[in-house]
């Protein structure tokens, strides 16, 4: 595993349509690079355009109570992000990624570390997320972390496209 090498690591709060236009075109490029083995494109663009688009974050930031932030890594400002959002006494974690050059360094640590402590800080009992079942290196990073499966679920989000979902929790001491 490549180490960061004791670079800073920034968590910088998206605010601002340029910041949510970048949040955007972020998003898309680590999406097609993620999901490209794992969805069809046509589920691709639909998973992009409904969850990651600009009109997508603007109304998740704005009415659904998201929090977003760049992950940025030394002079990379967008190395990339994470999605946070309230829910009860739970906090969702709703996006945490890396572009590719980053994923194994140890940079993944970090970003783990700022949502325990932003959980914390906010008063959450616990941190929840939803992941491909077939996502294995994801769902392993998340085991890393401590999260554990509890629930696998087939989420029906058209006609022509589902996903095969594990619902996973950590709790925070």
């Amino acid at each position: 595993m490549k180490q960061t090498d004791g670079t800073k690591t920034d968590f910088i709060p998206v605010t601002g349509r340029d910041a949510v236009r970048r949040l955007a075109a972020l998003a898309n490029e680590i999406w097609r690079e993620c999901y490209a083995a794992l969805l069809t494109p046509a589920h691709l663009d639909y998973m992009i355009a409904t969850y990651q688009s600009e009109a997508a974050i603007s109304d998740q930031l704005e009415n659904q109570g998201y929090a977003y932030f760049f992950v940025a890594h030394g002079a990379d400002e967008q190395a990339g992000y994470i999605g946070l959002m309230p829910d009860d006494d739970a906090l969702f974690l709703s996006k945490i990624y890396l572009k590719a050059r980053y994923r194994g360094t140890g940079l993944s640590q970090k970003a783990f570390d700022f949502i325990r402590d932003y959980a914390k800080r906010h008063g959450f009992s616990r941190i929840w997320l939803m992941v491909k079942q077939d996502n294995e290196r994801a769902v392993a990073a998340y085991k890393k972390q401590g999260f554990v499966i509890t629930e696998a679920k087939i989420n029906r989000l058209t006609a022509d496209f589902i996903n095969d979902d594990y619902f996973m929790s950590l709790t925070i001491f």
